[in-house]
């Protein structure tokens, strides 16, 4: 059985602190549930999971297919995992630690999400967006396609807040019908140049992190977007606080925001191209795809 570890709160936000992976693969994506960080990787000989109890010690586990795994997420008691490339691009875990393959349309699945009874992926091409549906526990799937218009991608991330899955890449798509997705779609702060590459929800508004970009919004159709130096890659909500980590900048990887409109540098102790972040038990836990310690810790002590 799964213990939990709860972690004692002193108050104040602490400093970033690395950890050591259980192994340098290429880690894209953390997510946190039942007591549990589960990681994937894009790299590795049949080990690209690893888990923690704490986000600090790490074990490495055996991935159903030695797929390039890009996201992963938690809901309604399972871990679910998507890839962009391989045979098997989706798989399954009650417990983080046994993985079962699922079949599914082989597009390049790019970020996986829970909401309402429905596990979502999407992925994107030259020529269309993707979406996989789940209603029956990860079991099954069912792809559908959408025509893009002149070549603006809305398919880099989704997340689920507030009753809608939301998905931006150069526009955001939203929905709330899971039973397909034709959908609302806005031009983020106006213009579809800008490229986000993440998306949370939290607190009453959605937060999307991209190239040199931050945008927030309220209602999932209005965007306010703003200009920040580095190229964010990932970003989690927890306890009243955004946490954003990035590919680019030096020693100064994250920038943090208690209300999703004014933002603070927070120093990362390591240049890492950190990749994936995730909150649970009190604490963000980031992973990176390259560096020599490829995870990092911030305690957020409320």
């Amino acid at each position: 059985m799964l213990q939990r570890h709860r972690i004692q709160r002193k108050g104040g936000l602490g400093e970033w602190i690395l950890r050591d992976a259980s192994i340098n693969n290429n880690w894209q994506s953390v997510t946190f549930g039942n007591g549990l960080f589960v990681a994937v990787a894009n790299s590795g000989s049949g080990d690209r999971i690893m888990t923690s109890p704490d986000g600090i010690n790490w074990t490495t586990r055996v991935s159903a297919a030695d797929n390039f795994w890009r996201s992963v997420t938690f809901g309604n008691g399972l871990f679910v995992a998507v890839a962009n490339g391989g045979t098997n691009r989706i798989m399954t875990s009650p417990d983080g630690i046994a993985w079962t393959t699922r079949t599914i349309t082989g597009y390049n699945w790019q970020s996986v999400a829970f909401g309402n009874g429905v596990y979502l992926t999407v992925a994107t091409s030259a020529t269309y967006d993707y979406f996989g549906r789940s209603t029956d526990g990860g079991n099954t799937w069912a792809t559908s396609q959408i025509i893009l218009q002149n070549n603006i991608y809305s398919n880099n991330s989704v997340t689920f807040g507030n009753g809608f899955f939301v998905a931006v890449g150069n526009v955001a798509r939203s929905n709330n019908n899971v039973g397909g997705w034709p959908s609302s779609v806005s031009t983020i702060g106006g213009t579809t140049s800008n490229s986000f590459n993440s998306i949370a929800y939290g607190n009453g508004l959605y937060v999307a992190v991209g190239n040199g970009k931050i945008a927030t919004s309220v209602d999932k159709n209005n965007w306010n977007v703003l200009d920040v130096q580095n190229w964010h890659r990932a970003i989690a909500f927890g306890d009243g606080l955004y946490v954003a980590t990035a590919s680019s900048g030096v020693g100064n990887r994250s920038v943090i925001s208690t209300d999703g409109w004014s933002w603070k540098t927070h120093p990362t102790p390591e240049d890492n191209y950190w990749s994936g972040i995730a909150y649970g038990l009190g604490r963000f836990v980031a992973v990176s795809n390259s560096g020599t310690n490829r995870v990092m810790t911030l305690d957020w002590n409320l």
